[in-house]
């Protein structure tokens, strides 16, 4: 067993702050569907793809050593298999700079935008795509893996199957429960496909980003109440590992919503962001308790705030860092934790009018600009080391 650091991050994903996905479905869906709304479009995003090395000296320099970034599959391919070379080599300067830095990488390989040949197919639809999915991470895995500490093959698949296929929010904009559905169980196949692929190349630790709800009931509640709560609880956040835990080597839980269900009056009350949930640092260990019965290690990959008021971030961080560090002290499967986001970004189907960063940046320059939350943070870290004594990181061999 050896001594290592709890890992304390701050997460990104590729469309969101790289800029210029010009390849991606999303760019055509932003410009086709989202002008309509207002919203701008993506272009720049936050500039991270040029301004990779100002955002990891800010990580770093707060006290952060880990990182949750993703990689974007229509920068590496962006036409169909003609693979960019100049995008493969800066992800492996932006990883090699973050081990410079000490940091560790958790890195998605798919986070929800796909190049538009691909969508073009029918997208994870298609067999085809599939395959050339799982080529495009042997590619990305025999390159960059020296570089990487945790692999995810996806974000977040149940929210991608929802807001793609059930409410028709995102590219391909289809409305069917069924398609939801089939597109959820066809995910779950393609997680272990590519968990085959990673770990016929690589000794890391290989998972997913899961969102997760918790779903409570107040002490009055019914019975007939609690056993629709149990059965959410299953299908939300239990359905996507059943018969699946061979090909988890770690869960990733994203939590920012709790769903309390009973009498209006005995829901206590709580502060609300600007995406219209609640402050519930309990949900949040809620989730980590309900996962740890799983008996996997458990990483916290996403945990934020929307808010223009820093003063409301650093009010959720108080209550969501208290949260983690207790239960780190009694609980040996929690690693690490990962704050969205670390910079604002462009908020998918929200466009530029959430904000969840760390640190902003100024309009033309894209000059970064701390944002008072991002050093609340590093200093409670400081003054509350959490380290277990477990083994390393890249425990598990390769197979």
């Amino acid at each position: 067993m050896t001594r290592r650091p709890f890992l304390w991050g701050a997460a990104i994903s590729a469309h969101q702050t790289e800029g210029q996905n010009q390849e991606s479905d999303w760019w055509i869906f932003e410009r086709r569907i989202l002008a309509r709304r207002g919203l701008q479009p993506s272009l720049r995003a936050a500039d991270h793809w040029n301004r990779y090395k100002d955002d990891l000296d800010l990580l770093a320099n707060a006290g952060l050593n880990a990182f949750r970034c993703s990689i974007e599959w229509a920068k590496i391919e962006p036409q169909e298999g003609k693979i960019s070379e100049e995008a493969l080599e800066h992800y492996a300067e932006v990883f090699a700079y973050a081990k410079q830095k000490n940091i560790n990488l958790c890195v998605t390989l798919w986070h929800f935008s796909l190049p538009q040949w691909a969508a073009a197919q029918g997208g994870m639809r298609s067999a085809h795509v599939r395959n050339r999915f799982l080529q495009y991470v042997r590619l990305c895995v025999e390159r960059l893996d020296p570089l990487v500490d945790l692999w995810q093959t996806m974000n977040e698949p149940m929210v991608y199957a929802s807001e793609a296929y059930r409410w028709g929010s995102w590219p391909p904009n289809i409305r069917s429960h069924f398609a939801a559905l089939r597109m959820t169980c066809t995910l779950r196949a393609l997680h272990r496909q590519t968990y085959a692929v990673i770990r016929s190349l690589s000794a890391k630790p290989i998972g997913i980003a899961k969102s997760m709800i918790a779903y409570l009931a107040t002490p009055r509640a019914s019975l007939w109440t609690r056993m629709i709560q149990h059965f959410r609880n299953f299908s939300w956040n239990r359905f996507f590992f059943v018969g699946q835990l061979r090909w988890h080597d770690f869960i990733g839980i994203n939590y920012y919503i709790t769903s309390i269900a009973g009498r209006k009056k005995d829901i206590p009350t709580a502060e609300k962001d600007d995406m219209g949930w609640e402050c519930r640092p309990e949900g949040l260990v809620h989730c980590i308790q309900s996962a740890s019965r799983m008996g996997k290690p458990i990483y916290i990959t996403e945990n934020g705030i929307a808010t223009d008021e820093d003063e409301q971030r650093i009010r959720y961080l108080d209550l969501h860092l208290t949260s983690i560090q207790k239960e780190a002290k009694h609980n040996p499967l929690l690693h690490g934790y990962f704050f969205w986001s670390l910079i604002d970004n462009y908020e998918w189907d929200k466009g530029f009018t959430k904000r969840f960063g760390l640190v902003s940046y100024l309009p033309v320059t894209y000059a970064r600009v701390p944002k008072p939350s991002l050093s609340y943070y590093g200093q409670r870290i400081k003054e509350h080391p959490t380290s277990k004594s477990r083994r390393s990181i890249h425990g598990t061999q390769k197979k």
